[in-house]
């Protein structure tokens, strides 16, 4: 089910859920998932997907959309996050079967992919499980410094990266900047 987490209802099963899952004290703020999520640049939106059982939120990802380029085109992939099962319900394929669908939804979409920044405990799903491929990334991490932000993201930076232009996916950097801003 794809529910609409800006309706307060829904937001706030969602918010419970990560609380519980993640074992956190407080809640996340109203309207912080939704604004994470969603870059006013990327060519689709993203969505969000959940999965009930008698009525009670027991699963959720949402699936974050922003632009890579490849060969000179604009594709839009989509970012797996904020994933959570319900404690009870863990190990019951729930992450897996919401994947299967968000894929089952995009496969008819121009899009270019769905990937995971996975870690130690879904690093496995995703590989033996839903059959996703590892591919080799370059992840640059880059200080919240305004002076080194300055210095990176620069005229040189786009001259450092005309080498990877063609057969390489590239994120746009402004949607994903945009994004890691609002955290």
């Amino acid at each position: 089910m794809e529910p609409d987490i800006l309706e307060a209802e829904t937001e706030s099963k969602v918010l419970n859920l990560l609380k519980e899952a993640y074992g956190q004290q407080e809640l996340l703020p109203e309207g912080y998932l939704y604004n994470v999520l969603t870059s006013k640049q990327s060519s689709k939106e993203s969505f969000f997907l959940a999965a009930f059982e008698e009525g009670q939120l027991i699963g959720c990802c949402g699936f974050m959309a922003t632009d890579f380029t490849f060969n000179n085109s604009i594709h839009c992939c989509y970012q797996g996050c904020w994933a959570a099962t319900h404690p009870l319900h863990q190990g019951k394929k729930i992450f897996i079967n919401i994947f299967k669908k968000a894929i089952e939804l995009l496969e008819n979409k121009k899009m270019g992919f769905i990937y995971e920044v996975a870690g130690d405990n879904t690093h496995p799903i995703f590989v033996k499980k839903l059959g996703f491929e590892e591919i080799p990334a370059v992840m640059i991490k880059i200080p919240n410094i305004r002076f080194i932000n300055k210095l990176w993201f620069n005229k040189n930076y786009n001259r450092q990266m005309d080498y990877y232009e063609l057969d390489y996916f590239l994120p746009v950097e402004s949607q994903i900047v945009e994004l890691k801003k609002k955290r």
